[in-house]
């Protein structure tokens, strides 16, 4: 998961990178939809799930790749991901 400040580095960053090769597989991205009502200030943030992921890859590898996209909140990478 990479959570950015601004949805339209999120935007970005999906259209560069899905389908992109990263160690011999690649990324499947999808925009994440916040349960409930996001506050005002979370509104125009944008988070995407990553899935795909080889289990080599760390969280410091997604937030160089992605990073270049934007500033990123928060990056993380759940089990879930690596299949």
């Amino acid at each position: 998961m990479i959570s950015y400040y601004d949805i339209r580095a999120a935007q970005t960053a999906m259209r560069a990178l899905q389908n992109s090769p990263l160690r011999r597989r690649k990324l499947d991205i999808h925009f994440s939809i916040p349960k409930g009502n996001p506050s005002d200030k979370d509104i125009n943030q944008g988070t995407l799930v990553v899935f795909n992921l080889d289990p080599s890859v760390s969280t410091d590898d997604l937030l160089q790749i992605f990073g270049a996209y934007g500033q990123v909140k928060e990056s993380d990478i759940p089990a879930e991901s690596r299949s």
